[in-house]
């Protein structure tokens, strides 16, 4: 089976991969957020830092922003706008996530379906 990896400035694209019946699992990418105002190079780089690192530094560090949404503070411009990952069953969710995002990657067939808007 391939598996079809959702990637972008929010979570567009999981939604719609779920719309069609084509999302197989929830992975680390599919519920971040990041805001307009933020550069493309940013993301794409917390993307290549992370999958090289297996998310070391993605999940420490929890602060709220601005918007009372949790971030971490390695990386404030990624919003967890529908995990409160403050909350140790959600931010193990998000290590759940981050794992089946890793054995993804490392052991099936898949593609990666970028939308940065």
């Amino acid at each position: 089976m391939k598996y079809i990896i959702p990637i972008g400035t929010n979570c567009y694209n999981a939604y719609h991969l779920r719309r069609l019946s084509m999302r197989h699992c929830s992975n680390f990418f599919d519920w971040l957020y990041i805001g307009a105002e933020n550069i493309f190079h940013l993301y794409a780089f917390y993307i290549y830092v992370n999958i090289l690192t297996n998310f070391e530094f993605a999940l420490e560090n929890i602060i709220s922003n601005e918007r009372h949404l949790p971030i971490s503070q390695n990386y404030p411009f990624i919003e967890f706008t529908h995990n409160n990952v403050s909350n140790v069953d959600e931010f193990n969710t998000m290590k759940r996530r981050r794992c089946r995002f890793i054995k993804t990657i490392n052991d099936c067939e898949y593609t990666y379906l970028f939308n940065f808007r």
